[in-house]
């Protein structure tokens, strides 16, 4: 059994304040549902609501992002591909993550908080209609 190259790379193309709006337009339970399925993330405080906590959790990710952007980290480093500057953080796990900067630059690329286009605003409005339907 050997190492795993993990690695997550976060396009910075907004500001953060951006990046958190973004955050509190998508649906509440679509925001909660990818949280447990990509990260078996779940929030069990009895005196805020699930999506309270998901959104604080997430939030201090954006803010971890944004500060490794701004300062720069030795865990970190930035790659421009056809001029957008992309945030890299990755290295070998033997079943942890790579980096401190791994989980919330995976947390918030997964999301895709930092991009001015999204995958995930397309398949959150499919998600709705499913959601609908149900």
């Amino acid at each position: 059994m050997g190492a795993d190259f993990l690695m997550s790379a976060c396009p910075i193309q907004v500001s953060k304040e951006d990046a958190k709006e973004r955050l509190r337009k998508y649906d509440k339970n679509f925001v909660l549902d990818i949280l447990a399925d990509n990260f078996g993330q779940e929030f069990d405080d009895d005196e805020k609501s699930e999506y309270e906590q998901a959104i604080e959790w997430v939030d201090n990710f954006i803010d971890c992002v944004y500060g490794y952007w701004e300062s720069g980290s030795r865990e970190t480093t930035v790659y421009y591909f056809r001029g957008v500057p992309i945030l890299v953080t990755g290295g070998l796990s033997w079943g942890d993550d790579p980096t401190d900067a791994y989980l919330p630059m995976s947390v918030v690329e997964t999301l895709e908080l930092t991009v001015e286009s999204t995958f995930l605003t397309e398949h959150m409005k499919e998600w709705r209609k499913e959601q609908e339907k149900a």
